[in-house]
């Protein structure tokens, strides 16, 4: 299992940390220093530079493609037409 801040990672595949330390609910797992850490740094990169479970890298992650085909998607169409995207993965595999 890979856990990151955020979910940030290149590609669909990564379990937000602070979502997978909240499920166990152990008590020797700490969650606020992640919650400092998201807050602290994560949140502003995740904003600039468009990392995180964003839906066109969650989609190639479920049909195991590479994040490629998410990437140049997102560099170069309507990010909003998540739709036609899917379409085009599923026509793909």
């Amino acid at each position: 299992m890979d856990s990151t801040f955020a979910g940030l990672g290149r590609g669909g595949g990564n379990c937000p940390t602070e979502l997978l330390l909240g499920f166990l609910r152990n008590p020797k797992y700490r969650i606020r220093p992640v919650w400092e850490m998201l807050e602290d740094h994560i949140l502003e990169l995740q904003k600039t530079l468009g990392w995180g479970p964003l839906p066109h890298y969650i989609m190639t992650g479920q049909m195991n493609q590479h994040p490629r085909t998410a990437i140049r998607a997102r560099e170069k169409e309507d990010v909003n037409r998540i739709v036609d995207f899917y379409d085009r993965c599923v026509s793909d595999v």
